[in-house]
């Protein structure tokens, strides 16, 4: 279907499928098609169209000119090419544009941008960046006056029509164009400033404000007779067209620029410079940018594991919001201060701020901020939390006795004040699975990685050779900035192949070298090392004991496993160590998940969870097999929510080998290549390991740890559940480290044989039953 473009600001502008329409037969054709356009919410009648258009015509004559004209108009348009969906609705009593129709309206779009701002919660739109960015579009929209030099002099009723929404469409305009001039004073972009300011000189050159903004930035530009000029230009207008002298103000600003006191300010800025191009993160931007303007916000913490890009994303926010607050926006570094009790010396540095007299530094700060309005990044607030008490701390001092100041504090671990307002920031992102070079562009991982790279070596390219690598290694830190920075670094000595096989086995590659480094952010265990010395004893022994899952897990199993109460895991959470999905699971990144296996086998404790964790998925597994059987009883057949539980949990174990090799007591349970399983039947319309695939069977259990001589077989469709043995006997005792196995009928042979499970002890029909060990 062709795609219409309509352009009504300016000269009007008809293109179809970018091909501009020119064969119109008249232009009360063009009118009419304006007037629908702009009118398509409701169905117009034939005999007002034809008053509007043709006022002076008996009505006869008038309907007939409508005809004619609808028939031009639907020639011009191509009609008969998209019978599927017209762009005119035509009825014996009606017309209307179709507003499902393919096209794009300029003065729709103006109209739709200008309705947002004035509907948008915030404190004023010219400090609300959301606004302000409707307001830039509003202003590129806007190429001159409502169908400008085109008129209809004999039709005094559009006429009118188009005059109102003329006018309408200016002063809006005008007042976007003003504030966006002041908005880009206020940032120090006097060339876009004075652009805009220009823009309403053309359109409105009797406008006062529009004179005034021109003669200071050229001022503040150094073109001081370039100002005093403009002065003698705005007073020969106003006289000539409304017979005026100029405003005081006007004339004050006029003798302040002959005094030359108006200089160039720079622009409030403690900002520290940017080290690289920023990548990605345009949603993130851009709800941080909805809540910093919302009339109740007065404190964000950007939340998340160390490494995930907090600082540099607080530092571009504050960029962008450069010349939104009265006293300008501050970064304030705090990964050096050790006590909670310096915070206002640092804070009062970085604003330029000097402390003295006899009043505390805290009051003296609070009584520097009580009358500002800015926007304050407190950094890596993290290890400031235990020492400062929230009840007095600073924090909520400048939240209370500072009104206007807005705080964005970045930290791995909340607040946990009343104002705050949380925002978990996650990876960049990366596909799921692989794409061409062209579509992975678009992936800010991926972006950002090749950026890195070429910068390590100006030679990289992400090219097919190399892409599968890239987007493993994006998949393997799962987006975390540092990680792909420090991947990245070897490029110029590692093939992105060699790099992905280390980081998988071992993340301990992920260093650099770079002196100006952070050494929190020197490698990826060095940023880890840093969060675990934030924890509790408690909270440590906790996290380690979590190694013992190889994908997710509920609460009642962290509960039992590591003993893990709720408590401790929302601790854990709020450190960003944890993830909780919206159903209530816990995830650990894979990473973070080989530095705390290594924590648990130090710890001393790792046999004792393991076998724990043994014990707790074989009761599962009997659960859900005395289930299975009584739903097999209960009703005809099977529905793939049956083994939902059983798929939730065994499906993101991970493969027997992996697990096995991580105890530390693999070498106790058999050979680590023939690590058991409990195997059971597959459900028809699933995929392997857990994913579902048209046609295909899912193991449904398969723990390594697990011991099944004869197996429950369930096949799909059928109404029964056939017990050949009773299910995961073994591991469900207690291991100890001298090699034997305990039971309660006393100890049982520890041979690689007894542990596993014997192929052909299945009786099965068709292929819904798997009757081999789900080898890895």
């Amino acid at each position: 279907m062709a795609h219409l473009d309509i352009q009504l600001l300016g000269s009007l502008q008809i293109s179809l499928d970018g091909n501009p329409l020119t064969g119109f037969a008249t232009d009360k054709a063009r009118a009419l098609l304006a007037y629908l356009a702009l009118e398509s919410g409701h169905p117009q009648r034939r005999d007002a169209l034809a008053t509007l258009l043709w006022p002076d015509q008996p009505d006869n004559k008038a309907r007939q000119n409508l005809r004619q004209t609808l028939l031009y108009l639907r020639q011009s348009l191509r009609e008969d090419e998209c019978a599927e969906t017209p762009l005119l609705l035509v009825n014996r009593d009606t017309v209307q544009f179709n507003p499902a129709g393919d096209y794009t309206l300029d003065v729709a779009q103006f109209e739709a941008l200008s309705h947002a701002c004035q509907q948008h919660r915030h404190r004023r739109r010219e400090s609300c960046r959301p606004c302000l960015q409707r307001l830039e579009a509003m202003a590129a929209l806007y190429r001159g006056e409502f169908l400008e030099h085109f008129f209809l002099g004999d039709s005094t009723l559009f006429e009118e029509w188009a005059t109102l929404k003329r006018e309408w469409l200016h002063r809006e305009a005008i007042e976007a164009l003003f504030t966006l001039t002041d908005y880009h004073t206020r940032r120090g972009d006097l060339a876009r400033a004075r652009q805009a300011a220009w823009q309403q000189v053309e359109l409105e050159p009797w406008r006062e404000e529009a004179h005034r903004q021109l003669m200071r930035l050229l001022a503040m530009e150094g073109e001081r007779s370039a100002a005093l000029a403009q002065y003698e230009t705005c007073r020969r207008i106003l006289a000539q067209e409304l017979g005026v002298e100029p405003m005081a103000e006007t004339t004050s600003l006029f003798e302040a620029i002959k005094r030359e006191e108006i200089q160039a300010e720079p622009p409030a800025n403690g900002l520290p410079p940017a080290p690289t191009r920023f990548v990605g993160r345009e949603t993130e931007l851009a709800e941080l940018a909805e809540w910093l303007a919302a009339p109740d916000c007065r404190l964000v913490t950007l939340v998340g594991p160390g490494g995930i890009g907090k600082s540099r994303l607080a530092l571009q926010a504050l960029e962008e919001h450069r010349g939104l607050f009265a006293h300008g926006v501050a970064f304030v570094p705090l990964d050096s201060v050790t006590s909670a009790e310096f915070i206002a010396y640092t804070i009062a540095k970085a604003l330029g701020f000097s402390l003295q007299g006899p009043q505390s530094p805290d009051e003296q700060l609070l009584n520097y901020l009580r009358e500002k309005e800015m926007l304050l990044a407190l950094d890596n607030f993290e290890h400031l939390l235990q020492d400062n008490a929230l009840e007095s701390s600073l924090v909520e001092q400048i939240l209370s006795r500072a009104p206007n100041v807005i705080l964005l504090i970045t930290s791995r671990e909340r607040l946990n004040l009343r104002e705050e307002q949380v925002y978990h920031l996650e990876g960049l992102t990366y596909p799921e699975i692989d794409v061409s070079s062209q579509d992975a562009e678009h992936y800010s991982a991926v972006a950002l990685f090749a950026q890195c790279a070429q910068r390590a070596d100006r030679r990289f390219a992400l090219d097919a050779g190399v892409l599968p690598n890239v987007l493993r290694i994006c998949r393997l830190v799962e987006g975390i900035p540092l990680g792909l920075e420090l991947a990245a670094a070897w490029v110029d000595s590692r093939a992105c192949s060699d790099i992905a096989q280390e980081i998988a086995a071992n993340s301990d590659m992920l260093t650099t070298s770079l002196r100006n480094v952070d050494p929190r952010h020197r490698s990826l265990r060095a940023s880890f090392e840093y969060s675990w010395k934030l924890l509790t004893d408690a909270e440590r022994a906790c996290l380690a004991r979590l190694a013992a899952f190889q994908g997710g897990f509920d609460r009642a199993a962290a509960t039992q496993v590591a003993v893990a109460s709720a408590t401790l895991l929302a601790g854990l959470i709020h450190k960003s160590l944890l993830h909780a999905d919206a159903t209530g699971r816990y995830t650990l990144h894979p990473l973070l998940h080989q530095y705390i296996a290594e924590k648990l086998g130090a710890s001393g404790e790792a046999a004792t969870v393991y076998a724990e964790h043994a014990r707790y998925y074989t009761t599962f597994l009997e659960q859900q097999e005395i289930h299975l059987t009584r739903t097999s009883r209960n009703q005809k057949g099977f529905s793939q929510p049956v083994f939902l539980p059983v798929e939730q949990e065994f499906g993101r174990l991970g493969t027997k080998r992996r697990i096995a090799e991580a105890s530390p007591f693999g070498d106790h349970i058999g050979e680590r290549q023939r690590a058991p399983s409990v195997a059971m039947g597959r459900i028809p319309g699933t995929g392997p390991r857990g994913r579902a695939g048209p046609g295909e069977p899912l193991p449904l259990l398969r723990h390594p740890l697990l011991v099944s001589s004869r197996c429950s077989v369930v096949r799909a469709g059928d109404r029964q559940v056939e017990h050949r043995a009773r299910t995961a006997k073994i591991a469900r005792q207690t291991i100890d480290p001298a090699g034997s196995t305990l039971s309660p009928s006393g100890p049982l042979p520890t041979s690689g044989r007894r542990l596993g499970a014997q192929p052909g002890n299945f009786r099965a029909s068709g292929n819904a039953v798997r009757t081999d060990l789900l080898p890895d």
